[in-house]
């Protein structure tokens, strides 16, 4: 009895262990979130040009469910409407901390969760804003989707 509970037991786990399907791997540390980081420091230190090289061509970018194919230049009003702030900063949003995914069928993928802040010249509100962010790689390594 106590071999049958026994051949039984390991005949399920060996039925658990080949139900799993791997589909990608995901990295703490990776290029691609280096240049995520260094994407939001272009922002901040006012850098268009630096800023816009990070992304493709074209570029989906999509903020609260509204979708916009972008050329890359136009990506640049990020930078122009963060020059309006004082202080300004990017953060990891801990216990949250940047990702790096690549997918066998998907491509490479980058998420985070930031916080923002600054002061704003114009209205003097200061701005404390957390966000998610999951950028999409292609295959030259530059941005061609930004999900905020």
């Amino acid at each position: 009895m106590k071999r049958l509970i026994l051949l039984l037991l390991l005949g399920f786990s060996g039925l658990l262990v080949m139900a799993q399907k791997e589909s990608g791997i995901v990295y703490s540390e990776h290029d691609a979130i280096g240049k995520t980081r260094a994407l939001w420091a272009a922002m901040i230190q006012g850098d268009k040009e630096k800023f816009c090289s990070f992304f493709a061509d074209s570029v989906i970018l999509v903020q609260n469910d509204k979708m916009n194919n972008l050329l890359r230049n136009d990506m640049g009003r990020f930078v122009d409407y963060w020059k309006r702030f004082t202080k300004a900063e990017i953060k990891d949003n801990p216990p949250a901390y940047p990702d790096a995914i690549d997918y066998k069928p998907g491509g490479l993928w980058v998420q985070d969760w930031i916080v923002c802040t600054g002061r704003d010249t114009e209205s003097g509100i200061n701005l404390k804003m957390p966000c998610h962010n999951l950028y999409r790689f292609d295959k030259n390594g530059k941005i061609n989707l930004l999900i905020q």
